[in-house]
């Protein structure tokens, strides 16, 4: 009989650590690290109601470190009261468009939605150092409350600088230096129009004035942060007698799309995408088209039995207050049975985000606000959870679809489908070139 002992004298050894001597590999052919910085083009002054695209373009002969860049915005409060700060930075950005010399390799849409999606997506610890680039210098009572940079004021006719760092760019989180002599890169951000992303006036007693509208802003300067690095020219010119050969380097990033969807309907189902070689995962956010609903970090459970239940009522809790829903292609379905239950919902996403990211594993997200402003639904697509390119296969055939049971339309009449594929970007001596 097999015992364990038999495994443990059969088992490969290998050398403890602090038993390895040997040196330690070097990177001696990063000859220079230095910070450039890229000023937009276009304007001198930026506004919600004025120039709205915003363009960079960083060139020159170094690789582009783009895992540690970051925009810059510097914020005037044009007006003769305080100002309050609402949510992250992201969310003056509706669009932002990354291309690489003349190919767009990025193209995100609904980009603040998304980005606030992302951000719930990610353990606490890292949401709050992202956050001190932004708006987040002010005490909170609690660490998930929706409102908690609101303290933060901007005094009148001051600026105030922030930054902040693409969370939902595969390009940015590819881990790779980029060549700007073969790949050029020219970032176009839109800026929102919906200028609810800046807060109220503050009267001189600290009283917030909810009633007097939103206040007057504009940006004064923006640009890009981002490190050049410099190699030995030997291995410079090495990759670039490897593009003389016709070679190619190749990045593998995941791709994002997100596109919006009418509800119109308590019980239906809802076409969401085609096209895509390998859909690795699907997320649906809902929304309502005016007041608080409408805030691209504010995502309505979408039905309001468990608000009720919480708000006083106390009329109890029963799986009757839970979406019912399923991801369907042709006869296959995500998951195998229709999801009935809050509990089954949340074991979904959790899936779906801990495929996406082994570094997330943990949301910022309390039960309460899955079951009220910050619901999230998600389904993974892989068969093989971590392995590139094991995705489901849309590319042809039946579209998928959402079907969803139970839905209150006095509390979601819009949902947006944010999808997650494998994509590939070849940079070579004839140009760019994108795969999906």
């Amino acid at each position: 009989m097999t015992t364990l002992e038999h495994y443990a004298s059969n088992a490969p050894s290998h050398l403890l650590a602090a038993l390895d001597f040997d040196r330690l590999p070097v990177a001696s052919y990063c000859t220079a690290r230095r910070v450039a910085y890229t000023h937009a083009s276009g304007a001198s002054d930026y506004t919600y109601k004025g120039v709205r695209h915003v363009t960079f373009k960083i060139s020159g002969d170094g690789w582009l470190d783009i895992s540690n860049t970051c925009f810059v915005f510097r914020l005037r409060n044009s007006s003769s009261k305080a100002m309050t700060t609402r949510g992250d930075p992201s969310l003056f950005v509706e669009r932002m468009i990354v291309k690489l010399g003349n190919c767009i390799v990025e193209d995100i849409d609904n980009y603040n939605r998304v980005d606030s999606m992302f951000k719930h997506m990610t353990p606490y610890a890292s949401r709050t150092a992202q956050e001190i680039e932004g708006f987040g210098l002010a005490p909170s009572s609690t660490d998930v409350d929706l409102w908690r940079n609101m303290d933060t004021w901007i005094k009148p006719h001051s600026t105030f600088t922030f930054a902040f760092r693409p969370r939902v760019s595969g390009l940015w989180n590819c881990g790779k230096y980029l060549s700007l002599r073969w790949a050029p890169v020219v970032v176009e951000l839109s800026l929102s129009p919906d200028i609810d992303c800046m807060g109220y006036y503050v009267e001189e007693d600290g009283t917030v004035d909810t009633a007097g509208g939103i206040g007057s802003y504009l940006f004064d300067e923006i640009y890009i942060r981002h490190p050049i690095i410099t190699l030995k020219d030997s291995l410079h010119d090495s990759y670039y007698e490897a593009l003389l050969r016709n070679e190619a380097l190749t990045i593998s990033m995941p791709h994002i799309q997100c596109t919006p969807h009418t509800l119109t309907a308590s019980d239906g189902a809802i076409v969401l995408t085609r096209g895509f070689s390998r859909l690795n995962a699907v997320f649906v956010v809902f929304g309502w088209n005016g007041g608080l609903g409408a805030r691209p970090d504010v995502f309505p459970y979408p039905k309001g039995d468990y608000v009720r239940a919480f708000d006083g009522n106390r009329e109890g809790l029963s799986d009757d207050m839970a979406l019912k829903w399923q991801f369907a292609i042709q006869t296959r379905f995500f998951p195998e049975r229709m999801v009935d239950t809050l509990q089954e919902t949340w074991a979904a996403f959790l899936e779906a985000v801990n495929l996406h990211g082994q570094d997330l594993k943990a949301p910022s997200i309390t039960g309460y606000d899955y079951c009220s402003n910050v619901f999230i639904l998600g389904q993974s697509l892989m068969k093989s959870p971590g392995t590139w390119a094991s995705g489901l296969n849309t590319a042809s055939g039946d579209c998928l679809r959402l079907e969803y049971r139970g839905l209150e339309l006095t509390r979601a009449n819009i949902c947006w489908v944010i999808t997650l594929s494998d994509c590939v970007v070849e940079i070579a001596e004839a140009g760019v070139k994108y795969i999906s």
